[in-house]
């Protein structure tokens, strides 16, 4: 309590006039930045960038930045949480925008401009450029845009290249690069660099707060323009405190945000702020749901803010009864049979036509009102009341593949119910959904409870399975064949489609004017209505130019294999993938050696699809567990 009394009159005494101290704050921008330049993760540095910092394909990279997997990662690059202290002056930050998003500003072209938006507005005496240029120098002029809607223009500004320079304070160096089209690292204790340029803020202008800063390109050299964040030296403003605001307990019912809380003795030209501490925290934004519990509301004028005055807030969020919102009943089930579960702290009444009803009411089809209420809140649910239950719905003719199940037919059964079919044959007969389909006429009805539908009748044709297409496991092509151009024998009739395994090792799609790649595994299947065969697959390879050494070196034996199998490859393996005919993976396991061994006993009998990656390319192998 005694804390309490002091800061109260800390606050009291804060009215008669205060001056906030200056600081340095970055500023968040929320848009404006148009590349990403900053190479991070593992991967290749084009897949984590999309530009590069100069016009000869460089760009910075992380500090967990590695080409592959094990390769060196250096501690002097760009640090993954982006924050900088600039080494000209520790008592200034930066913070970059997120490495994996566009995270730079990058004006390459003489006239190019751009501006970075600010969310935390600031009043300013200075403003501190993080920026660098790329080729060469460049010479920049930068609007200041204030939120009364003035602006003040620097011209003739010049941004140093990123080595060797020492015109500009050093705000990071040694960073490292890396080219976007081989990955090759280019390492050094001092190169390249990131500067920090100064936009001194008038006196007139000093206590508006800053919105945004333009920059645009006015040197006709190729240098390239890049701008990473922008950091303010906040300016000292006398701060008047208004008072703390006055407010009551308040009551809601149902979802509850921060907007609708309430607070009187609000200033001129102030704003409310809510909060859940009585110190400290982050105000709640307006969307913000507000739970039970006590609350803090103060008052903001510019800088300035009162202290805090408590709140109780209660809001009590009532659910909907438990239950479908369509029901189904045989005659003479009464409202005591609807589902309408309530909580304990709850109770649940029914009207109909806005009338109340009792429980022991018998039911009738229509719509009734199940209303839950807790306290002073209650909330509704419509309930649509069936007296009968319907047929079930399903198509009058389907066609089904050969070792189809009789619950492989389609149908849509109300929820809750179970469905029963029968083969009506010149003796009808029930079918178990386990039962191997037969072409034939079956009756299907659906039953909930004590009731029983009527049937709904399905023609079923049973098709025989489709083989896979044939074709030789490898063929030649040349420039600008495609897969519609390799030799196949499929059924006159069936509808042919091309695959590849994507990098998730899953079978996607490709167009029949697909061109052939040289290496390339495409894999072919014939359809005909519901009934797929199995994946044919098919290494090419190009007549002119080299082969695809990891595929024409690669070996696999036992095959087919009852436990494990044998993988060697003239070039070293870094992983082995092993996918179904459904392009589901079931095996990856990493490797570094010419030769790994895959323990394939656990899958089931089948023919499976093993993938090789190694640093000569990828090749595939078709796979038989007995």
């Amino acid at each position: 309590m005694k804390i309490k009394l002091r800061t109260l009159f800390f606050g009291s005494l804060l009215s008669f006039g205060a001056v906030s101290a200056q600081t340095n704050q970055p500023l968040t921008v929320t848009s404006g930045y148009n590349a990403d330049v900053i190479a991070n993760g593992t991967g290749a540095a084009s897949a984590s960038t999309n530009s590069a910092v100069d016009n000869a394909g460089f760009a910075f990279m992380s500090t967990d930045y590695r080409a592959y997997s094990g390769a060196s990662t250096f501690s002097t690059a760009i640090p993954v949480t982006g924050l900088i202290t600039a080494q000209a002056n520790s008592a200034i930050t930066f913070q970059l925008a997120a490495l994996s998003a566009d995270n730079c500003l990058r004006l390459p072209e003489t006239s190019d401009t751009g501006t970075l938006q600010f969310s935390n507005q600031l009043p300013a005496s200075k403003l501190y450029v993080m920026a660098t240029g790329g080729s060469g120098p460049v010479t920049i002029t930068t609007v200041v845009n204030f939120t009364d809607g003035t602006s003040q223009t620097v011209t003739g500004g010049v941004i140093p290249d990123w080595f060797y320079s020492t015109a500009l304070p050093i705000v990071k160096q040694g960073v490292g690069r890396v080219n976007r089209g081989d990955n090759g690292l280019e390492v050094d204790s001092e190169e390249p660099r990131i500067y920090m340029y100064t936009i001194d803020i008038t006196s007139a202008n000093q206590a508006k707060y800053v919105s945004s800063v333009q920059f645009t390109k006015t040197s006709t050299v190729e240098g390239v323009l890049n701008v990473f964040g922008v950091t303010a030296l906040q300016t000292a403003i006398p701060c008047t405190v208004p008072n703390a605001p006055t407010a009551v307990s308040q009551s809601f019912c149902g979802v509850t945000t921060a907007a609708q809380l309430t607070a009187a003795g609000l200033a001129e030209g102030a704003a409310y702020r809510w909060y859940t501490t009585a110190t400290g925290g982050t105000p709640l934004a307006a969307t913000a749901q507000v739970t039970s519990g006590i609350h803090y509301v103060s008052q903001i004028v510019g800088t300035c803010e009162s202290t805090r005055t408590p709140v109780e807030v209660e809001v009590t969020i009532v659910p909907q009864p438990e239950g479908a919102t369509t029901q189904y009943f045989c005659e003479g089930a009464t409202v005591a049979d609807i589902q309408a579960t309530g909580v304990a702290t709850g109770t649940v009444t029914f009207t109909f036509d806005g009338q109340p009803i009792a429980t022991t009411e018998a039911l009738r089809s229509g719509v009734i009102t199940a209303t839950q209420t807790i306290g002073e809140c209650s909330v509704d649910k419509i309930i649509t009341i069936n007296i009968g239950l319907p047929a079930p719905d399903a198509p009058m003719e389907q066609t089904l593949c050969n070792g189809s199940l009789v619950g492989d037919i389609a149908v849509t059964a109300i929820e809750g119910a179970t469905v029963q079919w029968t083969f009506a044959g010149f003796i009808p007969e029930p079918a178990p959904l386990t039962a191997r389909a037969m072409s034939g006429r079956y009756s299907v009805v659906q039953t909930l409870g004590d009731c029983t539908s009527p049937s709904t009748y399905v023609i079923v044709t049973v098709e025989d399975t489709l083989g896979e297409p044939g074709g030789p496991a490898e063929q030649d092509f040349t420039a600008g064949e495609t897969v519609a151009d390799l030799t196949i024998s499929v059924t006159i009739g069936n509808t042919v489609t091309w695959y590849v395994l994507n990098e998730e090792f899953s079978f996607t799609a490709i167009p029949n004017t697909t061109v052939l790649e040289d290496g390339a595994t495409y894999f072919v299947v014939q359809s005909n209505g519901n009934c797929m065969s199995e994946y044919h697959a098919i290494t090419v390879s190009s007549t002119a130019g080299l082969k695809n050494i990891a595929q024409n070196s690669l070996s696999v034996y036992p095959n087919p294999s009852t436990g494990s199998v044998t993988v060697k490859n003239n070039a070293v393996i870094s992983q082995i993938a092993v996918s179904n005919l459904l392009g589901q993976r079931v095996i990856t396991q990493k490797a570094n050696d010419n030769v790994a061994q895959v323990n394939i006993a656990a899958l089931p009998a089948g023919t499976y699809i093993l993938q090789v990656t190694t640093a000569g390319g990828n090749a595939t192998s078709k796979i038989i567990k007995q």
